[in-house]
């Protein structure tokens, strides 16, 4: 996981414990967050969801 993707974590699911032996433990909380708050009206990513997306690649390209 990049410290960007920490940090995110960190920031917006600070409930989530991030030492976990199965990835989908986070890629399911983030896939939430993505879908409650990473969509304008027009169900386009808004600036959130990109980051967002872009810390679940992150996490589902690297492990």
């Amino acid at each position: 996981m990049s410290d960007y993707s920490r940090k995110f974590f960190e920031r917006e699911l600070p409930e989530v414990s991030l030492n976990v032996d199965d990835v989908n433990k986070l890629l399911e909380p983030l896939y939430d967050l993505i879908m409650y708050k990473g969509f304008d009206e027009n169900w386009d990513y808004n600036s959130f969801g990109e980051d967002a997306q872009n810390v679940y690649d992150d996490l589902y390209n690297n492990n």
